[in-house]
């Protein structure tokens, strides 16, 4: 009888395992500290930054990077929602792009002085 077929893999797991988290739906209120002191209860924490506008505000997302991979299926196993300063935040396993740019998209079309016509 032939060879076996090559195991299946479920998405997450093509990505290849990352300490790295995104999160999104962050409350404009939310600080660094408070960010990083959530993401401590999963596990101990690299880097945690809320990312800001050129005006120092907060643009609502950021990303959480562990020590170890574990905090990060720690995280997931409580689920992909959890609940940071009463907004409700979606986590999502933050890829390396593979092109080198930030999986964050650029802020587009603004201020091409096209107003007013």
């Amino acid at each position: 009888g032939g060879g076996g077929g090559g195991g299946g893999k479920d998405p997450a797991e093509l990505q290849g395992p990352t300490k790295k988290i995104f999160v999104g739906g962050l409350s404009h209120k939310t600080t660094d500290d408070l960010f990083r002191a959530y993401f401590q209860q999963f596990g101990q924490v690299a880097d945690a930054k809320v990312m800001l506008n050129p005006q120092g505000t907060s643009r609502g997302f950021g990303f959480c990077t562990f020590a170890l991979e574990e905090a990060v299926d720690s995280v997931f196993a409580m689920g992909v929602y959890h609940e940071l300063d009463e907004k409700r935040i979606q986590c999502k396993r933050a890829t390396p792009s593979r092109d080198g740019r930030d999986g964050a998209g650029g802020s587009g079309g603004r201020g091409r002085g096209d107003r007013g016509v």
